[in-house]
């Protein structure tokens, strides 16, 4: 329900003109973002730890999960502390196309209309999420301080418990009150709730409940520190110049803490080739925006400068300019990898949930353990009985929201263990893979091609041992679990049916898993054999709607660590590139015509 929500706020945002509105509608749609993405943030540490145990080699992956519910925890008590100060009103009436459906009844309310964010304090839901993540940063820091010491490990640690201490909301005192709240929530009648869940926005019906709930967050004299929730350190800089009535000469901003000089930072868009890992590519990157002067600062570029000129290795670039990526792509992936540099790092987690859209090519007749070529074969099955009217009508089922079983040869958790450990190990599930319910926007056949591709399945087998191995795993949730070929008659020169499909879909899709029971649905078995994200939330390949970001191909990264030439207006060609296409986050960028304010 929340993801058609974000859908369709965001399509009415998107086609509304007036100003009023449409402000009110994109409030709504980031609410909607806002509560998937505390969704995923809870699998994600559930998948990561078992009680106070966490993955370490996953620790600044949490650690960004972290910082960004800290800060949304942050902008929740500020609106309930502006809210609670606001001036009553004259009384309103809401439409009566106040939600989704249309179907809210007028009502006279006290106040202004509270704001869609307010839902997280009135909804079970949104709730329980919110406790969750925030339970899971305190034990997470519990868990670092009970690491092993190393370097990693230290900064990690560090880094946690500065976000922890320097916070103006007390997350312990937050937590314990937050489960009280959830308690009387829960009190509120079913079709309420779905209303308030349906509009992204508290309704007449939840303003009393939302009322105490405010005062008593805003009221406490031990959650807040209300001067540091307003007013941070990064937010005063020097700047004396500007109080001047007087015209005076622009004066470079520095942070009055760090002295530094504020540079860019945003969000951009680089076009993954297919074999290298996500992470490899974000650590080239890395060593070419920390010596870029469009993103470290003259002080930082001047150490680095001193220290040599290896651009390959070294923790320089690490130590300049802070760098992340907003959702990775398998190494046999191509296309969209959105990428974050200072600031900009903070909004990578709203790509965890948005709309992507991907173009598959599937290969019928053989199953992989990892459902695409990059693993073993599992079991073969016929496919010539496969003709394109099946496909076309089997793609039927798989729209709209569905619900999806990860494949267990996934890093996934159960009971603080990957299911492939299960699977290899031939230890039997102890209960069945949980379904996950994604949404499936449009799912279409692009192309048919049949016999004429030079696709093949994988010379690699799974062994009768492994394969046993994963029988058994499989077994602990369905006995009769059974892996097995079933095949029919083909010569050995013969090519198997392949097909190319094009989809959109929910964070969290997995469209490995929508080729594998595609196949399985037309009586046949298939994997994937090439996957490119063609967009990714407004980043595209080929951008097609206002407001959309066109990214960047690789090779044009590639060429700058040879070829560092310098343009005419100073700068390199990847630089110009990044500035044409870079979507600022808090700041303006100089030097470029075509600068973009943050969305």
């Amino acid at each position: 329900m929340v993801g058609v929500a974000l859908e369709m706020y965001r399509t009415k945002a998107q086609k509304c003109k007036e100003k009023h509105e449409r402000e009110n509608l994109e409030a709504r749609w980031h609410t909607a973002q806002d509560m998937l993405s505390l969704a995923a943030c809870k699998i994600a540490f559930e998948d990561c730890g078992e009680g106070n145990k966490y993955d370490h080699l996953a620790a600044w992956q949490l650690i960004k999960l972290s910082s960004w519910t800290i800060e949304f925890t942050k902008d929740l008590v500020k609106k309930c502390v502006l809210s609670a100060n606001a001036p009553t009103a004259t009384a309103t009436t809401q439409s009566v196309n106040d939600d989704l459906f249309g179907s809210t009844p007028n009502s006279p309310i006290a106040k202004a209309d509270p704001e869609p964010m307010m839902t997280h304090l009135v909804h079970p839901f949104a709730l329980d999420n919110l406790t969750s993540v925030l339970n899971h940063i305190r034990r997470y820091r519990i868990s670092l301080h009970r690491a092993p010491d190393s370097e990693e490990n230290f900064l990690a640690r560090n880094v946690l418990t500065d976000l922890i201490d320097y916070c103006p909301v007390k997350l312990g005192e937050l937590i314990t009150m937050l489960e009280d709240i959830k308690i009387e929530v829960i009190k509120l009648d079913v079709p309420t709730l779905n209303q308030v869940l349906v509009s992204c926005q508290p309704t007449s019906a939840v303003q009393t409940c939302l009322e105490q709930t405010i005062k008593r967050i805003t009221e406490s004299e031990i959650l807040l520190d209300r001067a540091r929730l307003f007013i941070e350190p990064s937010d005063l800089l020097d700047g004396i110049s500007r109080m001047s009535l007087s015209a005076q000469p622009k004066s470079k901003e520095v942070d009055i803490i760090t002295k530094d000089s504020v540079k860019k930072r945003g969000l951009f868009g680089v076009i993954k080739p297919s074999g290298p890992t996500s992470m490899s590519i974000v650590n080239d990157l890395q060593q070419l925006v920390a010596r870029s002067r469009l993103f470290a600062t003259a002080d930082k570029l001047e150490e680095i400068k001193k220290r040599g000129k290896n651009k390959r290795r070294g923790k320089q670039g690490r130590e300049a300019v802070k760098i992340g990526q907003g959702g990775t792509l398998d190494p046999l992936a191509d296309g969209v990898l959105v990428i974050g540099v200072g600031k900009g790092t903070k909004k990578l987690s709203d790509f965890l949930t948005c709309t992507k859209e991907y173009h598959t090519t599937c290969l019928l007749g053989c199953e992989t353990d990892s459902y695409d070529s990059e693993g073993a074969r599992v079991r073969l099955a016929p496919w010539k009985h496969v003709t394109e009217a099946k496909i076309r009508e089997a793609l039927k089922q798989f729209t709209g929201e569905i619900s999806q079983t990860p494949p267990i040869f996934s890093a996934l958790k159960m009971d603080g263990k990957p299911l492939y450990e299960y699977a290899r190990q031939g230890i039997p599930l102890p209960r069945p893979i949980e379904p996950r319910n994604v949404t499936v926007h449009e799912l279409e056949l692009v192309e048919w091609k049949g016999r004429d591709h030079g696709f093949r399945w994988p010379e690699k087998s799974l062994s009768e041992e492994g394969k046993k191995a994963m029988e058994k795993a499989l077994k602990g949730v369905d006995e009769n679990a059974e892996i097995k070929d079933d095949t029919e008659p083909t010569a050995a020169d013969e090519v198997p049916t392949a097909f190319v499909l094009k989809m959109t879909v929910s964070g969290g899709t997995y469209v490995r898993s929508i080729v594998h029971d595609l196949a399985h649905a037309v009586g046949s078995a298939g994997h994937v054999v090439t996957l490119s994200r063609t967009r990714q939330g407004r980043f595209a390949v080929e951008p097609t709607e206002p407001g959309d970001y066109k990214c960047i191909p690789w090779e044009i990264f590639e060429k700058a660590e040879d070829d560092e030439e310098v343009g005419e207006d100073g700068w390199t060609k990847w630089e110009q590139e990044v500035m044409d296409n870079l979507e600022i986050v808090e700041g303006k960028i100089a030097g470029t015509s075509n600068s973009q304010a943050a969305t």
